[in-house]
């Protein structure tokens, strides 16, 4: 995913985006971003990302995030069978797993995680001076953002 070239090519939505959020007073889930999302462009707000970037809760679970430590550490089939046969979290991360299938499945391309990672993103973005507006870019599962400053008039 170059996010660098999608905010080329869709310059013009990009500073409508810029526009908008220079006319925002104060910082909040309505604050505007730009979304570039297989090829068309959005002015949405922070609220508005997830209805672009299907999210999954269970990624961002605990006992997930525990398998994918200890699967870097230990390969995939003994970090799945030290984490089923946990005795305190074996059935919270068999749920948790069967959640992340499910939703991976159904097209989740990001973890609610990275979508707080995204408001945070717009947070510093809305405060530098000047102000930078959240750009996210989505190419099938590839997802990219980034802060742009855009001057415009």
């Amino acid at each position: 995913m170059d996010l660098e070239r999608a905010v080329r090519e869709h310059r013009s939505a990009v500073e409508d985006a810029g526009r908008a959020l220079r006319a925002t007073r104060e910082f909040s889930l309505t604050a505007p971003c730009c979304v570039i999302a297989d090829g068309i462009t959005a002015t949405t707000n922070l609220m508005g990302l997830k209805g672009y970037l299907p999210c999954s809760v269970a990624l961002a679970s605990a006992p997930i995030d525990r398998f994918l430590l200890l699967r870097a550490e230990h390969g995939f089939d003994r970090a799945f069978e030290l984490c089923a046969n946990d005795n305190d979290e074996g059935e919270e991360f068999c749920r948790q797993w069967d959640e992340c299938q499910k939703d991976l499945q159904e097209g989740v391309v990001c973890t609610l995680n990275d979508l707080t990672a995204m408001v945070d993103q717009a947070r510093r973005g809305w405060m530098d001076r000047p102000q930078r507006v959240l750009v996210v870019a989505r190419e099938g599962k590839e997802v990219a953002s980034g802060l742009v400053s855009v001057e415009v008039d």
